[in-house]
């Protein structure tokens, strides 16, 4: 699979105008597994000497309501070349006329017969005056939307320098967290079958020619694009392993298979052993003095329930570690469980 960084950044320069205008709605999301805000990489992005503060003019560019794509997301997903990556050839599309008729066209489409549409686009201040009565019970900070149909052109260049410039500091944030390209390369390959069927991917689709992006704005999303006939771009949230976790191979963690590990003694052994430290199968069994037959028996079966992952190897060592987010997700489903009996039995 091929990285790309262009996608991400923008993806997270758009993200970030989202989360600035609409950071009330956003925070109300849930927590991930692991208890991270939503806020998270937005907060520490925001604080610090990188943080750029948007006009409020810019406002329906971003507005977001939690039931469709804001306008600057549905735009970059239709247009933006995944292909061959042109980020500077994108954003100066922002100030072409077929921006600013997709831009009428996403809000005012519904009341096409209520408006002429191309008068709209063409800044005819009374048709501009009914469409924004129109978005009057649609919308909020509705004197936004003045300037937005009115005075376009100069709310296009805003928007290009906005996110021009939320990119090239974007760029020096990303630097701090390269290594996730390297744990979510490995995401993608461990966890493939459980991401194509996330986003009703075929299962039989071979991920070998398709391409990853990362973004850090909206951590725990993950989600996939479609570029050609058959092939993807996986966007990968920096944390979206544990939205893969909860969704995809994981989701049979029950009280039972959890007693099934932590209940047989050579399994039990081996995971307290991890807890020091990885292990290769051949160390295992001279620490705890099993067989290596036996120590490889329950690492498959460990393996297979998602508790241990492969850490790395070394020559034809194979080095086994605990997996901490089969821990976060094992905790929950049992602490639920436990919360049910004590509902039932009124305590």
């Amino acid at each position: 699979m091929k990285f790309l960084p262009e996608p991400g950044l923008l993806y997270d320069a758009i993200s970030y105008g989202l989360i600035y205008f609409n950071h009330n709605i956003v925070k109300q999301r849930k927590r991930n597994a692991a208890n991270e805000s939503p806020l998270m990489f937005f907060d520490k992005f925001h604080i610090g000497k990188r943080k750029i503060e948007p006009p409020q003019t810019l406002y329906p560019f971003f507005w977001f309501n939690n039931r469709r794509a804001t306008l600057m997301y549905s735009y970059f997903s239709q247009f933006f070349n995944f292909d061959c990556p042109d980020v500077p050839g994108f954003l100066a599309t922002l100030k072409t006329r077929e921006f600013r008729s997709f831009c009428v066209n996403y809000y005012l489409a519904p009341f096409a017969s209520k408006l002429n549409l191309e008068r709209v686009a063409a800044g005819d201040p009374a048709e501009c005056i009914r469409a924004i009565a129109c978005l009057a019970d649609q919308v909020t900070e509705l004197t936004s939307f003045v300037d937005f149909f009115v005075d376009f052109d100069s709310l296009a260049s805003e928007l290009e320098y906005f996110l021009a410039e939320s990119y090239r500091r974007l760029e020096g944030f990303h630097k701090g967290y390269s290594e996730l390209v390297k744990d979510l390369r490995r995401e993608l390959e461990v966890s493939g079958d459980a991401i194509k069927r996330m986003q009703n991917i075929d299962a039989n689709h071979s991920m070998l020619h398709d391409s990853y992006t990362i973004h850090l704005m909206e951590h725990s999303v993950v989600f996939a694009l479609r570029i050609g006939e058959d092939r993807y771009i996986f966007c990968m949230g920096a944390s979206s392993r544990r939205t893969i976790t909860h969704w995809g191979g994981y989701y049979d963690i029950t009280m039972q298979s959890f007693g099934n590990s932590f209940g047989n003694e050579f399994m039990y052994k081996i995971i307290q052993e991890l807890r020091k430290g990885d292990d290769t199968i051949t160390m295992l069994s001279k620490k705890l003095y099993i067989s290596r037959s036996t120590i490889d028996r329950c690492m498959s079966r460990l393996y297979d329930e998602l508790i241990v992952r492969i850490a790395k190897k070394v020559g034809t060592e194979i080095y086994y570690a605990l997996d901490p987010d089969y821990f976060v997700v094992a905790r929950e489903r049992i602490l639920n469980e436990i919360d049910s009996i004590l509902s039932d039995l009124s305590i």
